[in-house]
């Protein structure tokens, strides 16, 4: 009876050790077409609730537009008429208990869409100057689809080395925080976009004249920089704390990209307590590149801050999916979140959800926690 007893203890320890408690977050992001209509706003909500998610991640600047009410920059194009999406979002999520993050995207400001809509304010009509220029000077606004997409870039991104631009987003963050009674503001594209040496390393010339540098080595400018993404993030935590809510980041979970090219430094935001969680892009469909990716972070204080991402549109099994929530509650992570609400929403998608535990402690319930709803857009 005793050899019993131990096997049975044996057995349920690591099951213990993986419970998800009060705390721990389980959230989703919400791209931004998502809340251009009331209908699409409830078809969220009512999924969140389903499936047990309790935060959510909500897309309110995308590039440079406002998916709010806003005097400093242009609304975004296609929203349903007399819509504020983000109060019509806070008022369906707060009799389920639903937190709310303000998702804005900082640094990337354009691309081909912002061209299509031709809003004679939008910033990169106005302010052209603030964009980053890449090796040989040429502003990324003029780069066309195909020269992003060679590039690796996703667009145009403005130049974090400018008081100016830092300053900027600031206001756009304060705007926020004054009219809409978020939980959290989170902050994406928080970093240049992708650089190497040569005639794609972007704002060098720029960086280099605002820290008053004649010229420096690929290591030294590549500190610089990401010396003013941190600075960045430093004073939208000093202005948070006026609010009393939280601060969050997407960032990327490869040590050598965050140094060497996209100047991310998010380890240090979190050792100096700028940002409340760190929500760590892993979007990998095997075990072995996520494992690799972890042993990068696998640091304890750090760990505790990290709330996993975890890709759903590259479609990862229901193996994949509770290995990485499994790996969050082992690790005492914070969480864990799933990108992005479409895959949810997707009717054909339906069948796959059907064999994934999104949320539940022990991974026992292979189904929704409510019935889905239908819903109509």
């Amino acid at each position: 009876m005793h050899r019993i007893r131990v096997t049975l203890l044996a057995i349920w320890l690591p099951l213990l050790t993986i419970r998800a408690d009060a705390t721990e977050v389980r959230a989703v992001w919400i791209v931004r077409d998502q809340i251009k209509s009331r209908a699409g706003i409830r078809a969220v909500v009512a999924m969140m609730r389903d499936y047990g998610l309790t935060t959510a991640i909500v897309q309110v600047r995308g590039r440079a537009d406002a998916y709010y009410r806003s005097r400093l920059v242009v609304p975004a194009p296609g929203i349903e008429a007399d819509l504020d999406p983000l109060a019509e979002f806070l008022r369906e999520a707060r009799p389920h208990g639903i937190e709310v993050q303000a998702w804005v995207n900082v640094f990337l400001a354009a691309d081909s869409s912002t061209r299509e809509y031709a809003h004679p304010d939008h910033i990169s009509a106005t302010r052209p100057g603030w964009f980053l220029m890449d090796g040989e000077g040429r502003s990324m606004l003029r780069y066309s689809r195909a020269e992003r997409r060679r590039a690796g870039v996703e667009g145009a991104f403005l130049d974090p080395a400018l008081p100016v631009v830092r300053q900027y987003n600031l206001e756009i963050i304060r705007e926020i925080l004054d009219h809409y009674p978020v939980a959290g503001i989170h902050l994406d594209y928080i970093r240049y976009p992708t650089s190497r040496p040569g005639s794609r390393d972007f704002g060098v010339a720029s960086a280099l004249r605002s820290a008053s540098v004649k010229e420096a080595d690929r290591a030294a400018s590549a500190e610089i920089r990401s010396r003013f993404v941190s600075r960045m993030v430093r004073d939208i935590h000093r202005l948070r704390n006026h609010y009393s809510v939280k601060l969050t980041a997407a960032v990327w979970p490869n040590r050598a990209k965050m140094k060497d090219e996209i100047f991310q430094n998010w380890p240090y935001w979190v050792e100096k307590g700028w940002i409340d969680h760190a929500y760590v892009m892993t979007y990998y469909n095997r075990k072995e590149l996520f494992d690799s990716r972890m042993q990068e972070l696998a640091q304890p204080r750090l760990e505790r801050k990290m709330v996993i991402g975890v890709g759903l549109y590259l479609k990862p099994g229901p193996e994949m999916t509770w290995y990485q929530l499994q790996h969050a509650r082992q690790r005492r992570m914070a969480g864990i979140s799933y990108f992005d609400a479409r895959f949810f929403l997707d009717p054909a998608n339906r069948d796959l959800l059907q064999g994934h535990n999104f949320s539940e402690k022990f991974g026992l319930s292979l189904r929704p926690t409510g019935e889905k709803k239908e819903t109509q857009d």
